[in-house]
């Protein structure tokens, strides 16, 4: 539990004291504090700087935040995932650019329209910008055209139709845009119905970025020139060059940079230095050496605040001199891999969540894959290229099983009799271990060029698949017991055994395919795209869960029994409860969900953070094991995007036990609104240390401004306590 001493304080004020409201199922939204887990390919700041808007290419999502770097809701792709997103100036609305859709929406979160997005199209090109006016956007990436639509969705113009325009904008009358090429090195100026009015040849060949300077009626130009390199250039709006700001140094493939709004900075990403601030004059002002391996950069447009996005997911903020703020938290929380076993969830084979304790035993600082062995005694994890095996009973590493793993998605199974297969190792081949280390077989994966392999539960085959072939499933020896063939094992998302070996799952870009073990295809699971799938411990269930957040039950012949509710970002795992009373999945928003397989509904939902769990039940009411981990979670009224913090419901909504009290169906109904908690006449809390602490106690001072709402009584809560 937490060493560290955090006060409570609440207002109980009129309108939450009198209130017997009960909360209506959907009013309130849990909104977990995380980040994205990869590369930031976009951010955008609205004009009345009071929301920012992130996207990645990586965990395929747009992420909504306020002023203050606070989550306010994650924008998921109708289908496929997020590669780009763009908020209106005004603030009101949003363009998600997906790889298979992309969608316009509402500030809010409500869908105003759809469009189809070509999938073959590369994600370098798809891209979205607004008009000053915020009445109109241009997308790439529809088909292979630049298509103009107006902010309700309809279909104003198709202007140009070309395969490599990765940068365009409006002219600053809006009644022009200019397009930067990707192959050609140039920049055109257009009118909106496609009609090209000049083009400029800013560089030799390859991209070109650029930003028009609205008060100076100029355009700066980012690209490469094959002798000098890349470089920022400055032209006029007729196309004739002024003069060159800058050589670039570092990078052989430039980001987008970006300009301040009173267009006196340029604020360039170099992966291997950070983001340099420039003059026009080509004088370099400061380097903001925080921001690693930028990838995105955007200025507030009050000039108080610059934003920087990484590969790692990181999003660094920077007051209007390059003075560094801080880090928005990020993936802190992001799930790898999840595997469970008799109420225990082993986390990125670096933590244990003990369910029925509410308590995360930390056992490596190395966030990877792990499994539990089958009789819950040891457990397995990769930390760089080592198996270490732990003993889960002593709490203590045993031993380092084998040196020399390579990097992979699933880079080891175990059967049910405790032997390890190593997926891929440094000498090419797949190795199968005891407990003690010893290789007890080794097959070579250079004969049948394998690329994966997956030990069976029983612990006498191997599947693997090939170069060569789409699946083949063999014995201990390496002698094939069948071989499928005609189709490429790219297809091929995601294998799997049923728990007792009985059915081989695989999953497609389509759907999941069903063999038996002498490579029979029994039958096909439709509509799981890009699915995880596991069955139940006695094979009568199978379960799926896509790229969606989609999840399937489905009975053992194919028939599907019921579909579960999607929810933002793709599954990374799932599992039956004991005696199959509950689904379990993780997903890549962070998060771990009890589902109950008799209603349907979902029971619970924990996020695990660097503080330790919370669990928190679907009207809201939590419960937590350390207070710092309490930073990662608000709560938002649905259809809107007013945020609360935990502790201004903490009297109410904190729940000792909740996790346990779940799971044993004794959670007692809440009489609590929280959506009355939201109103925006909270009142003004201040509090601060008046002596510094002495033998246990400590002075407070406690502040409260009423603001409208009406206030009652001030209750100071240490760790959970009135005092």
């Amino acid at each position: 539990m937490s060493h560290l001493i955090l006060f409570f304080v609440f207002l109980f004020f009129q309108t939450l004291l009198f209130s017997q409201s009960v909360e209506k199922a959907g009013e309130v939204i849990l909104v977990p504090q995380s980040g994205h887990t990869g590369f930031i390919s976009s951010i955008s700041i609205s004009e009345d700087n009071r929301y920012y808007l992130t996207s990645s290419e990586k965990d395929g999502q747009a992420i909504l935040r306020n002023r203050d770097g606070e989550k306010i809701r994650s924008f998921m792709s109708v289908k496929g995932s997020i590669v780009y997103s763009a908020i209106s100036p005004n603030g009101k609305y949003i363009v998600t650019v997906g790889s298979v859709t992309s969608e316009l929406w509402d500030i809010e979160g409500n869908l105003i329209k759809k469009f189809s997005s070509n999938a073959n199209y590369s994600s370098f090109f798809k891209r979205a910008v607004f008009s000053k006016d915020s009445s109109h956007f241009l997308i790439s990436g529809v088909e292979e055209i630049l298509h103009l639509y107006d902010t309700k969705g309809n279909l104003i113009q198709k202007v140009l139709n070309t395969k490599s325009a990765n940068n365009f904008e409006f002219a600053s009358d809006g009644k022009s845009i200019l397009v930067g090429d990707y192959y050609r090195g140039t920049l055109e100026f257009l009118t909106l119905d496609g009609s090209i009015l000049k083009t400029i040849k800013a560089y030799q060949f390859g991209s070109v970025f650029f930003k028009i300077l609205s008060s100076q009626n100029k355009i700066i130009t980012l690209g490469n020139d094959v002798k000098e390199g890349d470089s920022i250039k400055l032209w006029d709006l007729d196309g004739n060059f002024i003069k060159k700001i800058y050589n670039v140094k570092g990078t052989n493939q430039p980001y987008p940079f970006a300009i301040s709004a009173d267009e006196k900075l340029i604020a360039l990403p170099v992966d291997s230095i950070g983001v340099i601030l420039i003059d026009l004059d080509g004088k370099e002002i400061k380097t903001l050496k925080e921001a690693a391996s930028p990838s995105s950069v955007a200025f507030s447009k009050d000039n108080q605040t610059i934003l920087v996005g990484n590969s790692e997911g990181n999003i660094f903020c920077y007051n209007g001199e390059g003075g560094f703020i801080g880090k928005e938290l990020n993936s802190s929380n992001a799930i790898l891999s999840m595997d469970y076993h008799q109420k225990s969830i082993l986390l990125n084979g670096s933590r244990i969540l003990h369910i029925q304790s509410n308590l995360t035993e930390k056992i490596s600082t190395v966030e990877d894959y792990g499994k539990f062995t089958k009789d819950n005694q040891h457990i397995l994890y990769i930390e760089g290229d080592k198996l270490i095996l732990f003993d889960k009973i002593k709490k203590k590493i045993l031993r380092t099983l084998f040196t020399g793993i390579l990097p992979s998605i699933s880079p080891f199974s175990i059967s049910n009799n405790n032997h390890i297969l190593i997926n891929d190792s440094n000498d090419k081949k797949i190795k199968i271990l005891n407990l003690k280390g010893d290789i007890i077989h080794s097959l070579d994966k250079i004969q049948d060029n394998d690329t994966f392999a997956l030990l069976s539960p029983n612990g006498k085959h191997i599947l693997t698949t090939s170069s060569k072939f789409f699946l083949r499933l063999k014995d201990l020896n390496g002698k094939s017991i069948f071989t499928l063939t005609g189709r490429s094992p790219d297809d091929i998302f995601y294998l799997n055994f049923s728990a007792n070996g009985k059915y081989i799952f695989v999953s497609t870009k389509q759907d999941v395919e069903v063999y038996d073990t002498s490579g029979k295809l029994l039958f096909s699971l439709p509509k799981a795209y890009l699915a995880k799938v596991v069955s139940s411990e006695d094979e009568k269930f199978i379960l799926t869960g896509d790229f969606f957040g989609s999840i399937g039950l489905w009975y053992s012949d194919g028939k599907l029994i019921k579909s579960f509710a999607s929810y933002e970002g793709g599954i990374k795992s799932l599992a039956f409860s004991e005696k199959n009373e509950f689904i379990i999945t993780a997903s890549e928003d962070g998060l771990i969900r009890y589902f109950k397989i008799s209603d349907s509904k979902l029971a619970l939902t924990i996020l695990s953070t660097d503080y330790g769990i919370i669990a928190i039940s679907p009207d809201g009411r939590f419960d937590f094991e350390d207070n710092r981990a309490l930073q990662y979670l608000k709560f938002r009224k649905s259809k809107t995007n007013e945020l609360i913090s935990p502790d201004q419901v903490f009297q109410s909504y904190y729940t000792p036990d909740l996790l346990d009290k779940i799971l044993n169906g004794t959670l007692p109904k809440s009489t609590f609104d929280l959506s009355v908690a939201l109103n925006k006449n909270l009142p003004e809390v201040k509090l601060e240390l008046a002596t510094e602490q002495k033998n246990g106690k400590v002075d407070l001072n406690v502040e409260a401004c009423d603001k409208g709402g009406g206030l009652q009584n001030i209750g100071i809560y240490q760790n959970g306590n009135l005092i």
